[in-house]
């Protein structure tokens, strides 16, 4: 992860969007490729948290790393999820009631950065 940190301080700017491609197009190419059994290497509070994601469909015993980071990228309640970092947060509109979080064209959820670490909330306005 801080790799992926350093890669950002380099290439973004403050305000700047993350997709979940940005995300995962940084980690596949020094993964290995294929189907591996990655759930059962997760710990056991991790498996709870990381067992299903978006749209409710369990993980497959034997998955991806992409499908890993999926999980990774939409769940902050995992310690590996950039929004618990102070320079990542998820991207959002406040609607007088809520948070409504901003998604790319795809339906994952984007994330605003600040190299100064000035993001400690998980959900924040984004005014781009």
């Amino acid at each position: 992860m801080q790799s992926f940190v350093n890669h950002c301080h380099d290439t973004l700017s403050a305000g700047d969007l993350v997709s979940f491609a940005d995300f995962r197009d940084f980690f596949v190419p020094h993964l290995p490729s294929g189907q591996w059994p990655v759930y059962n290497y997760l710990a056991a509070t991790t498996k709870d948290v990381l067992k299903y994601r978006r749209g409710g469909r369990p993980m497959a015993t034997r998955a991806t790393y992409a499908d890993l980071l999926e999980r990774c990228w939409t769940e902050p309640k995992t310690a590996v999820c950039p929004a618990r970092l102070l320079c990542f947060a998820y991207a959002a509109d406040w609607d007088g009631d809520g948070w409504i979080g901003l998604t790319d064209d795809d339906g994952w959820p984007l994330m605003v950065f600040d190299p100064e670490g000035g993001l400690d909330k998980y959900f924040v306005q984004f005014d781009g």
